[in-house]
C-alpha cells in the first residue's frame, strides 16, 4: 500500500462531501422554488428534483464505497507493521482465540498472552504494547482490572470483551471501547482505527 494511494482516496471523498453538499443546496432551492409554482414550472422543477436526487444517491453510494477502500488500505498499511499486543484472559482457549484473530489482520505482530492480573498490568506498564485486548484474568473480575490498567498506563488502548454487554461500565472503567465476544470478527477494523495516526 503506497501513501498516495491513502491521500487518493482522502481526496476522492472530500469531493464527494462538496458534490453532496452542493447538490443538497441545490437541491433545497429546487424545494423552495417549488412552492407557489405554475404547473409548468412545477414539472420542469420536479424533473431536476428527480435528476438531483438520482445524483445524491449516486454521489453518497461512491462516497461510502470509497471509505470501504479507504478503511482497508489503512488496516493494510497498520498490519505490515510489527505491533506488541496483550491478550489478556484467565481461560487458555480465549487467549488462543483472540491471538488467532490478532496473527490474522497483524501476522508480524507479537502476541503476549496474560493469565494474571500482576502479569497484565506488569506488561501494560513496563513495555507498552500497541494495544490490550482484555476478557478477565484468574484472579481479577474484567472492571476492576480496567481501571488497575489504566492507573498502570493512561493513554494505552484497552479493549474490553465480553459475552454480555457491558459497554457503559466498562467505557466508565478506562476502557477505550468494547466490544461483545461475537463481534471480534470486527477486532481488525476496530484496532486500525485506534492505531491510526491523530491528526493535530
Amino acid at each position: 500500500m503506497s501513501s498516495n494511494r491513502v491521500v487518493e482516496l482522502k481526496e476522492r471523498v472530500a469531493r464527494f462531501d462538496e458534490a453532496i453538499d452542493r447538490f443538497t443546496r441545490l437541491r433545497e432551492s429546487l424545494q423552495s422554488r417549488r412552492s407557489g409554482a405554475t404547473d409548468h414550472v412545477m414539472v420542469e422543477i420536479d424533473d431536476r428534483l428527480a435528476a438531483n436526487h438520482r445524483a445524491l444517491e449516486a454521489f453518497t453510494r461512491g462516497r461510502a464505497v470509497t471509505l470501504e477502500d479507504l478503511a482497508h488500505e489503512e488496516l493494510l498499511s497498520t498490519s505490515t507493521r510489527a505491533h506488541r499486543f496483550a491478550v489478556i484472559d484467565g481461560d487458555s482457549g480465549g487467549r488462543d482465540a483472540l491471538a488467532h484473530i490478532l496473527t490474522f489482520y497483524y501476522p508480524h505482530a507479537a502476541v503476549i498472552a496474560c493469565e494474571t492480573s500482576i502479569a497484565a498490568i506488569e506488561e501494560v506498564r513496563h513495555r507498552a504494547p500497541a494495544a490490550v485486548l482484555l476478557r478477565r484474568t484468574i484472579d481479577m473480575d474484567e472492571l476492576s482490572l480496567v481501571q488497575m490498567l489504566r492507573q498502570a498506563n493512561a493513554s494505552i488502548p484497552i479493549i474490553c470483551i465480553s459475552t454480555v454487554d457491558r459497554s457503559d461500565a466498562a467505557l466508565a472503567a478506562g476502557a477505550t471501547t468494547f466490544l461483545r465476544y461475537d463481534q471480534t470478527h470486527l477486532l481488525g477494523q476496530v484496532i486500525a482505527a485506534l492505531l491510526r495516526p491523530r491528526v493535530a
